[in-house]
């Protein structure tokens, strides 16, 4: 099942909502369902890259850009799944700077080998907690029988416009890209390491 790609704490923060005005269990069906959509329509993983080890490096960024990312779902080397953590055979994530950073002795021992990583970009996490905050506060206005034309929804409607658009040009999500076609779901979309300028 896929896991959710906002916090019930952040989605309060964006809705403008206190503890009092909604439940937890209320905010978090909205999280939920916000998220299943967004797999839905740009599918799971939602990126996927590929890059292969060499024994002299042991961070990889997953695009070119560093990017912020939201979370790595699955990193796998030769078709081997790695296990996130500090250890020699682990990885530990970067999401600020869109990379990830594997263990000395996966360095050494799988020089040459195919990397895939599965991760969801920050844009997707942002776009999710902005719609759940919508599902809330509309929520919240029925019960309330206030009009939903309060300038924090009409802020956030304008985000999630904003966002929706930015996405459905491609390039973030996997079946919208405009290079899907080419796109071998097994593999993922080839990502070139510059290992001298990593950071």
């Amino acid at each position: 099942m896929p896991y959710n790609l906002t916090t019930i704490d952040l989605v309060k923060q964006f809705a403008g909502v206190r503890n009092d005005e909604i439940s937890d269990t209320d905010i978090n069906q909205a999280i939920a369902d916000n998220s299943d959509e967004i797999y839905d329509l740009y599918g799971r993983p939602i990126t996927k890259v590929e890059t292969y080890i060499s024994s002299g490096s042991s961070t990889y960024v997953l695009d070119e850009y560093k990017r912020k990312i939201f979370a790595v779902e699955n990193v796998e080397i030769d078709g081997a799944a790695i296990t996130v953590g500090a250890g020699e055979t682990n990885y530990i994530s970067d999401l600020n700077n869109g990379a990830i950073t594997i263990g000395g002795s996966l360095v050494t021992g799988s020089d040459g080998g195919r990397m895939t990583i599965e991760y969801t970009p920050y844009i997707f996490h942002k776009y999710a907690t902005y719609r759940a905050a919508e599902q809330v506060l509309d929520q919240l206005y029925v019960f309330s029988g206030e009009e939903t034309t309060n300038t924090r929804l009409q802020f956030i409607r304008m985000k999630i416009e904003t966002i929706g658009s930015t996405l459905s040009k491609g390039g973030e999500g996997l079946l919208r890209s405009s290079s899907y076609e080419q796109y071998d779901p097994r593999r993922g979309r080839a990502v070139e390491q510059n290992f001298w300028n990593t950071y």
